[in-house]
């Protein structure tokens, strides 16, 4: 979920295999260590084959919608992280389709590149009021900070439930503060356009799982 390129700040994440002295930790987590590693091995193996690595950031269909992210669909609330105005890049499933599909037929261009892609690059507050409108109606709101969902998680992985505690150490990182989802300045810059991908709304997707999942709105 997390670029590449982030790994250096990563390390808020890393620290909880530390903390928790298990080797469970590191594989329930693989790619916290994996990810440098396999894109050196692939670097280095460029005069043999080529590679890729896409980035799309979190499914923004099949994943922001859970209560998970703090989305509760049925007792309309929503909880926002550090105040909700964290930018980060996500995608839905079908823009990931095409992605795809598109890196393989620009092969060449493609070839042994970071590939950034994107439906959008949003916020929580943004998301939200694509919900409010619409749904026509006021959602309410909690709050929390991202440093306590992260002392969560750590804690969790600590006491051995490791794919709860990672993932909220992860969501940690892609709501907190620091913005590390956001990929909005990424060396390279976002590739849609060279991809030929169709550009995508906030409201337009918002209300496009709110339909499948609320109907009729």
């Amino acid at each position: 979920m997390l670029p590449i390129l982030a790994l250096g700040d990563q390390g808020i994440i890393i620290e909880a295999a530390i903390a928790a002295d298990n080797e469970a930790v590191t594989a329930g987590i693989p790619f916290l260590e994996a990810k440098t590693k396999y894109l050196e091995h692939l670097k280095a193996k460029e005069g043999v084959i080529s590679w890729t690595a896409l980035f799309t950031g979190p499914f923004f269909d099949s994943y922001w919608f859970t209560s998970f992210t703090g989305i509760d669909l049925a007792a309309k609330t929503i909880t926002l992280v550090d105040g909700g105005t964290t930018r980060f890049t996500t995608s839905t499933v079908a823009q990931i389709s095409r992605s795809l599909v598109s890196v393989l037929s620009h092969a060449p261009e493609t070839a042994n590149q970071l590939v950034y892609v994107e439906s959008f690059t949003t916020t929580q507050l943004e998301v939200l009021a694509a919900i409010e409108k619409t749904t026509g109606e006021k959602w309410k709101v909690a709050t929390k900070k991202s440093e306590d969902i992260r002392a969560g998680g750590l804690k969790a992985m600590g006491e051995g439930n490791i794919m709860e505690g990672g993932a909220n150490v992860i969501l940690a990182c892609v709501l907190g503060k620091d913005a590390l989802e956001d990929h909005s300045q990424v060396e390279g810059g976002i590739w849609n356009d060279r991809l030929g991908l169709a550009k995508q709304t906030v409201e337009g997707e918002v209300k496009r799982v709110l339909q499948d999942v609320l109907v009729p709105l």
